[in-house]
């Protein structure tokens, strides 16, 4: 399975996760054909929904040595922290979406150039 087919199997996947929790559900595909990108932004129900799922496991494979990127909102500032990393990610990216949906943050999946993924998460 190749970078593109696994980001598109998440996506569906997600889409299904979304779909069953039914109109209150936040699941944002997006694609831009200009600047070579897709992907899918999922917030905290979904974030907790896939990290439930088997899917992460069977993506480990593949999205495990992603660029990921977080980014924390300091309590006392309110300015953001981010950091930017090339994998492997630690945990995998199933330690990655479980790690997201215990921190209560929102997270995305983005393929660039038809062939860099890069993992984001937002923690409050």
């Amino acid at each position: 399975m190749s970078i593109r087919t696994a980001v598109a199997t998440l996506g569906f996947a997600v889409i299904g996760i979304g779909a069953a929790a039914g109109p209150a559900a936040a699941l944002e595909p997006f694609h831009d054909p200009e600047l070579g990108i897709m992907g899918v932004d999922l917030n905290q129900s979904d974030t907790a929904a896939l990290s439930n799922s088997p899917l992460p496991q069977l993506l480990d494979p593949l999205l495990g040595n992603a660029i990921y990127v977080t980014l924390d909102f300091g309590l006392e500032s309110g300015e953001p922290d981010s950091s930017i990393r090339r994998g492997p990610l630690p945990g995998g990216f199933s330690g990655f979406v479980a790690g997201a949906a215990q921190s209560q943050s929102v997270m995305g999946v983005m393929l660039a150039d038809g062939n860099t993924v890069i993992v984001y998460q937002a923690a409050p």
